[in-house]
């Protein structure tokens, strides 16, 4: 009986079925009635987990007047009955402070969600889904995006056959580019291409007087079909405002970023996915270039670059406040995800270590966003 009693409940893995069912029963239960009693009697039961036959008699000895009151009542009953120490998995496993709490509503690089597996993964979100404000937008926007394709594609084939010397920074960022454009829902990533396009164009205002006219040519079409297809996205809107309005007084905690980064690729794949941490690094290098130092002097009569990059859409915010800013809603967002697995039958105190690793470097990220304040 006791091996029974210490099996899980699916001995193969949970059904996806019997998941999803489960996730919008504890949605739909109501607030303030002691429902967890029942929820962490159920999610120890998923883990094969038994506390021993005092906790569970007290679950079927709940006297049957309070029975008649509700289940508010019952829960309430059981609740105080419960051996001591034998509380809620909720307050056992978080064990965090008030302040670690994730910034409710923020926009961020990346959706997450928990999958059947039982791991965090990145999942569909706003970051690849336009908004068309006219009747005509879904037709531009096709139009639109089918040209940052096929430009990005046709200069990047011209860079991998040595057509021109430019450094190998602009070969590594277009293919990223190209990987990032959004393609259908699901697929591809606003928010990361927009930060690729801030990045060519950091590369060439330093080294335009030094680049082939014909190569300097093509890359103004690439960024600027981007920037003209930034505006079909609410996202990119919303994220340059909450940048331009930030408070950016305060240092950015990097060391804590990339140490939390590192607490999630520690716990990969046990909690994450491999995408996960692929994306937070992938944020993490969409840093600005510095110039660098040219390498030849630009020589009279030569054919070198009279063209420049184009200009600035109005309201485009400091390439170095947006990297910082996507950083650290990237850690939110993904922070925000993973205390949710307290509630899903994960291993517990694998949970915990990770959710105490990972609160150990979330917190100067989060004072930094509170910081920043809220977008009017």
């Amino acid at each position: 009986m006791n091996t029974l009693s210490d099996s899980p409940l699916w001995s193969s893995g949970a059904a996806e079925w019997a998941s999803l069912a489960w996730s919008s029963l504890q949605e739909a239960l109501p607030d303030g009635e002691n429902w967890e009693v029942w929820t962490d009697w159920y999610n120890e039961r998923l883990r094969g987990v038994s506390r021993g036959e005092d906790y569970e008699l007290v679950f079927a000895s709940v006297p049957l007047d309070v029975w008649d009151k509700g289940p508010a009542a019952a829960n309430a009953w059981i609740k105080a009955n419960l051996p001591e120490g034998m509380g809620s998995i909720a307050s056992i496993a978080s064990g965090l402070p008030p302040e670690l709490e994730p910034l409710p509503d923020i926009d961020s690089p990346f959706t997450y969600g928990w999958n059947s597996s039982l791991r965090v993964t990145v999942v569909a979100g706003a970051q690849n889904l336009p908004f068309y404000r006219y009747f005509s937008s879904e037709k531009d926007h096709r139009r639109a995006l089918e040209a940052c394709r096929a430009r990005a594609e046709r200069l990047l084939k011209s860079l991998r056959e040595g057509r021109y010397n430019a450094r190998p920074e602009y070969l590594e960022t277009l293919e990223y580019y190209v990987e990032d454009l959004p393609k259908a829902p699901g697929v591809g990533n606003i928010l990361l291409a927009y930060d690729d396009a801030r990045i060519l164009h950091s590369m060439f205002l330093a080294d335009a007087d030094y680049l082939p006219e014909g190569f300097a040519s093509q890359l103004k079409s690439v960024i600027g079909n981007q920037f003209a297809l930034d505006g079909f996205y609410d996202l990119v809107s919303r994220h340059e405002q909450a940048v331009n309005t930030g408070n950016w007084t305060q240092p950015f905690p990097m060391e804590a970023a990339q140490s939390f980064f590192g607490a999630v690729e520690e716990n990969t794949p046990r909690f994450f996915e491999r995408d996960v941490g692929e994306g937070l690094r992938r944020v993490e290098r969409s840093a600005p270039p510095s110039a660098p130092a040219p390498a030849t002097p630009k020589e009279p009569g030569a054919n070198w670059a009279a063209t420049q990059p184009p200009v600035l859409p109005p309201g485009m915010p400091d390439a170095a406040h947006s990297h910082r800013r996507q950083i650290a809603t990237a850690a939110n967002a993904l922070w925000s995800v993973f205390l949710k697995g307290k509630d899903l039958p994960v291993a517990l105190e694998g949970w915990t270590q990770a959710a105490h690793k990972l609160g150990e470097n979330i917190g100067p990220i989060l004072d930094f966003l509170r910081g920043l304040g809220t977008p009017m």
